[in-house]
């Protein structure tokens, strides 16, 4: 299994230190539903990726890991 380790002590910053790469975690709180004003969903994107809208950093990091030939990743 192939693994990309990412540190997140800098969080929003996400540093990848194999491919040498820091990106920032882009956080977007969307209302999920007009008649509660004061409900908001958040979605995580890194856009430079071309990667948007992930139900969490764990799902985006999954993603961005399948991106780049990666099983998965493991924090570090």
């Amino acid at each position: 299994m192939k693994v990309l380790f990412v540190d997140l002590s800098r969080y929003p910053t996400a540093i990848f230190p194999q491919l040498g790469k820091e990106i920032n975690i882009r956080e977007d709180k969307v209302h999920s539903q007009e008649h509660y004003p004061d409900f908001f969903k958040q979605y995580c994107s890194f856009p430079e990726e071309r990667l948007f809208g992930y139900e969490g950093s764990d799902d985006l990091l999954q993603a961005f890991c399948k991106k780049h030939g990666y099983d998965g990743f493991k924090f570090i």
